[in-house]
């Protein structure tokens, strides 16, 4: 009898625990904006992740006191999906001719890398709000010898209005402030090579690719690097390589 009232104890505690609830970031992809986007490939670093920012559940701030609501949680790291809408966004609004992710073997001019700062919800005074905070930085990998090869770094401090207060609201209100996160980086990509959106030419003449330099990703330090292929070997800075071999 007392097993039998053990187990009927241990299902009612099951049943009324209350469920962890899973959030995703999304939003429909952009439209093409570009008639004649750059003609180069963009790789996608991996975003980073700061110190604040949680990597399995949503954090609230509720008057100033930082808070974490272990029932709401990320069904992704939240780096990965930022990193993935970022990169699926630069490639449906037509920015580059290719835009391809860190893993890829593919030639590429330009990379793309960024770091997430912050990533919460913010309750104030009844009304909540997400808050995201990021930086990124574009490289341009064929700028002449000696001069910079980063020519964008911004910080961004995006916040998109949540609804009310509920967790599963400023989850959703989430979805809004990385949209807003990445248009403001293509935006800037755009201002830095000197293009407008919507304003080019359909019949002007794409300018030619580089000369055909294999471009790599490093697997062992994820750095974007020009390489030169000799004796069937490619050396890559920041690995081991022979320097006379290579030219950056």
């Amino acid at each position: 009898m007392a097993v039998v009232g053990f187990g009927l104890a241990l299902g009612l505690i099951s049943c009324c625990a209350p469920a962890i609830k899973y959030h995703i970031i999304d939003y429909p992809k952009p439209s093409r904006s570009l008639d004649v986007p750059i003609p180069d490939t963009v790789m996608v670093y991996h975003f980073l992740m700061g110190d604040s920012v949680d990597l399995y559940a949503l954090a609230i701030e509720h008057q100033g006191q930082e808070g974490t609501k272990t029932l709401h949680r990320w069904e992704q790291n939240p780096s990965d999906m930022i990193t993935d809408l970022i990169l699926r966004d630069l490639e449906a609004s037509g920015t580059f001719a290719k835009a391809v992710d860190q893993w890829s073997a593919s030639r590429y001019r330009y990379a793309l890398e960024g770091k997430l700062t912050k990533l919460r919800g913010v309750v104030s005074n009844g009304k909540a709000e997400a808050v995201l905070e990021a930086e990124a930085a574009l490289f341009d990998f064929e700028t002449p010898l000696g001069a910079r090869k980063r020519i964008m770094k911004k910080t961004y401090t995006i916040r998109a209005p949540s609804v009310d207060t509920d967790p599963g609201s400023i989850a959703r209100a989430m979805n809004l402030a990385v949209r807003r996160l990445s248009e403001r980086i293509r935006s800037d990509i755009l201002e830095s090579l000197g293009k407008e959106e919507q304003t080019e030419s359909p019949t002007q003449e794409p300018r030619p690719l580089s000369p055909p330099e294999k471009r790599l990703s490093c697997r062992s330090c994820f750095l974007g690097h020009l390489g030169a292929a000799t004796n069937g070997k490619v050396w890559e800075k920041g690995c081991s390589f022979d320097t006379s071999l290579v030219t950056f």
